[in-house]
């Protein structure tokens, strides 16, 4: 009798299965997340050929973001979850889960993957509930990728800051040790989800630094499927602690000018504003003793509440993730927000045409009393 290998007989037993199967990538954020979704969006077809289906039915899939934020956004409307910009999706819950299913009867694919990073960090316990009881007719994966603790978080300041965000390092390492700061606490997220789902339900990952996690999710699906001869995008660069310093310092005059609302005009012109001067700061690289690091204290109190999530994850759920380095002797070095400073100066960005027209808006819109 020829041998039939366990991976072909799961594939097997999965397509014979009646039931259609919903994998939801749930993120952790910046475990390549956008890497993934940004390949499933463009390898649509290649995927339907492997029995996948990518849903993009207009209701439940943001085609700027790339994933499937608009459902995420949809439960959060329901509580007056308002910690997300909800406005570019309008859907409600039922509407978006109906288009949803709509989308899964008229696919002959037999997988579905649905993935939206904020499925980890913003549902709650109900929220997941609701998410099982709406797609219960389906057999449900949870596939998710944690990373080590502090490279985590590093990667997240970077973002944010990338965004707007004006708070330094130091910050935001202190924000994620606060006993309601659910963001970096892996455990607590997967055993809400395992609570619902069950943990045979489960499909857990390690990121490693500038790793591709899009083969191992997608063989979730399909255990036969090589993603690797499909085209890839090029990864986008994380800005380096010079260049990320001079877009916080820039960041943080901005607000503490008092001169910009917040609305959809303002928001854009000092968008391009800080993608000018982002393209400008990329060539700045920062010396050996210039790094960005959160002080001695801040880190090892973070450090603690990082072991205690690796010992949770390993007893738990079987997941070994790397130990944070031991905690160095730093002092928190003045060079680079000096240096930003300078930078800034010379670069007269507050004078560049954008803020000035971003700062003539505001004054506008408050003389008017447009938005208030």
């Amino acid at each position: 009798m020829r041998h039939v290998d366990e991976e072909s007989f799961s594939t097997f037993r999965r397509k014979c299965n009646l039931k259609k199967q919903i994998i939801f990538h749930i993120g952790m954020e910046k475990t390549g997340t956008t890497s993934l979704q940004n390949f499933c969006h463009n390898n649509r077809r290649l995927l339907l050929a492997h029995d996948i289906l990518y849903p993009t039915t207009r209701l439940s899939y943001s085609f700027w973001r790339r994933n499937h934020l608009p459902l995420v956004a949809a439960y959060l409307r329901e509580r007056d979850d308002n910690s997300l910009d909800l406005s570019p999706f309008p859907g409600s819950r039922a509407q978006v889960v109906s288009a949803l299913h709509r989308e899964i009867a008229r696919s002959p694919a037999r997988t579905v993957l649905i993935s939206a990073e904020h499925l980890s960090s913003r549902f709650s316990a109900l929220d997941i509930e609701k998410l099982a009881a709406d797609f219960s007719q389906f057999d449900c994966l949870i596939a998710a990728t944690v990373r080590r603790h502090d490279s985590f978080v590093g990667a997240a300041h970077s973002t944010a800051v990338n965004a707007g965000a004006h708070f330094t390092i130091d910050e935001y390492f202190q924000h994620m040790s606060l006993p309601g700061a659910r963001y970096a606490r892996f455990a607590e997220i997967l055993a809400a989800w395992s609570s619902v789902f069950g943990r045979q339900a489960l499909r857990l990952f390690v990121y490693e630094n500038h790793g591709d996690m899009t083969d191992p999710i997608l063989r979730c699906a399909d255990p036969e499927f090589s993603p690797s001869a499909a085209p890839r995008l090029n990864r986008s660069l994380e800005s380096g602690p010079a260049s990320l310093s001079v877009i916080r310092r820039f960041n943080r005059d901005l607000f503490e000018s008092g001169d910009f609302d917040s609305d959809p005009i303002t928001n854009a012109l000092i968008w391009v504003a800080r993608w000018r001067l982002k393209a400008a700061a990329a060539k700045l690289r920062a010396g050996p003793d210039r790094d960005m690091r959160a002080r001695p204290e801040t880190l090892a109190r973070f450090k603690e509440i990082a072991e205690l999530d690796r010992i949770s994850l390993r007893e738990n759920f079987g997941v070994d993730l790397p130990e944070m380095p031991a905690v160095e002797e730093h002092v928190v070095s003045e060079e680079l927000d000096h240096a930003a400073r300078e930078f800034l100066a010379k670069t007269k960005i507050a004078r560049s045409l954008f803020l000035r027209a971003a700062r003539h808006w505001s004054r506008l819109r408050r003389s008017r009393g447009w938005g208030s």
